[in-house]
């Protein structure tokens, strides 16, 4: 098997296992549903969580491109790091009449506002989500392309196959495509909580 590394070697390799020239131009296709089916699988993809770092020295932050959501958000006070809560537009607005260190936050066209308001410049650690880098020009890449690439590899062959109505290929890719998404999940569940290390589950 060829070397993957973006989506122009993924649809060659993909080419290659069904050697059907009929097919090429649903290959675009193939590789979306297994893309779909890896996002809808592995919801914790590491790729998506996003440790921003910097000087704050207004009372907002600019949203990155493809933000989803704040998992955390830290400023400084001294050689403390103070966490900031979520809160609505009126307990901000009284906030930020005055000047200090910000301890709420809110999210409001594009930007995350903060109260109060900073007195200084003051530095920050911002955890956040944003969206799983899509496939779309050749030579773009992402997490699973990087770390696991048959990943996508046995999801599209399995929908190719079943486009082509060859249940038996489709249904051995199938099962590959399956412990491919147990072995990422296991190898992301030992970076969230390596070995000695309690987990607390709620059922």
């Amino acid at each position: 098997m060829a070397k993957i590394t973006n989506y122009q070697t993924l649809k060659t390799e993909l080419q290659n296992y069904l050697n059907r020239a009929n097919l090429i131009s649903e290959l675009p296709q193939f590789i979306q549903a297994a893309e779909a089916r890896v996002k809808a699988l592995v919801p914790d993809i590491p790729e998506m969580e996003v440790l921003s770092t910097g000087t704050l020295s207004g009372s907002t932050l600019a949203l990155p491109t493809g933000y989803l959501g704040t998992l955390s958000l830290f400023v400084a006070d001294g050689a403390d790091f103070c966490p900031l809560l979520s809160t609505d537009r009126a307990h901000l607005r009284s906030l930020q009449n005055n000047s200090g260190v910000p301890s709420r936050y809110l999210e409001v066209a594009g930007v995350l506002q903060l109260g109060p308001t900073p007195d200084s410049t003051r530095s920050y650690e911002w955890t956040y989500l944003k969206k799983f880098t899509e496939l779309s020009a050749n030579t773009d890449t992402n997490w699973i392309i990087d770390e696991h690439p048959t990943a996508y590899l046995y999801g599209a062959l399995s929908e190719g196959y079943l486009f082509g109505k060859d249940e038996p290929r489709a249904g051995t890719f199938e099962q590959k495509f399956q412990q491919k998404i147990s072995e990422i999940q296991k190898s992301i569940d030992l970076r969230k909580y390596p070995p000695g290390q309690v987990q607390m589950r709620v059922a």
